[in-house]
């Protein structure tokens, strides 16, 4: 494993986590916002944080893998067809193998 294989998995890794988490944490802020007086702020503050982890979700699915360059999460052959997984579906680059999930 090189240096730029291993970075690119970290990035990879990174995009995949906070791009689950941060709706979730902005569902949490909109409950926490319907406490106030404001009826505009919970979905103001939820439809941001929404916004933010499409935008990371949307990049994750069109991520590249380090190693070989084809997307990382997409089939060959299927339309593109991209379903979250842990190694490269070209290569079989895995981030569990690399100590890096």
């Amino acid at each position: 494993m090189t240096r730029t294989e291993r970075e690119g998995l970290i990035r990879i890794r990174s995009l995949r986590r906070y791009g689950g988490w941060i709706p979730v944490v902005g569902l949490g802020l909109a409950l926490l916002a319907t406490l106030t007086k404001n009826e505009i702020l919970p979905i103001v503050v939820f439809g941001l944080t929404a916004c933010i982890g499409g935008v990371l979700n949307t990049w994750y699915a069109f991520v590249r893998c380090p190693r070989c360059g084809s997307p990382f999460i997409a089939l060959r052959g299927r339309g593109g067809f991209r379903w979250p997984t842990s190694k490269c579906r070209q290569c079989g680059l895995d981030m569990k193998e690399l100590n890096v999930a």
